[in-house]
């Protein structure tokens, strides 16, 4: 895997965190699937920002086969 500046990852989050709509938060797993080697069920681990209902547990974005 590449190395991942900290002020890359930094600059996302706080794109992530101040996105007022689904296409800023768009834009913003674009770039973050450009620099990171992880999967959508990954990414919404390590999101404190969920596009989904929050009815919906973490473990529903698991693949259901490995």
């Amino acid at each position: 895997m590449n190395y991942i500046a900290p002020h890359d990852t930094l600059k996302i989050i706080t794109k992530i965190n101040s996105s007022s709509s689904n296409d800023q938060i768009n834009q913003c797993l674009i770039e973050i699937a450009n620099i990171l080697n992880c999967e959508y069920y990954l990414f919404s681990i390590i999101s404190n920002k969920s596009m989904i209902k929050p009815d919906v547990l973490i473990l529903d974005n698991y693949p259901q086969k490995w």
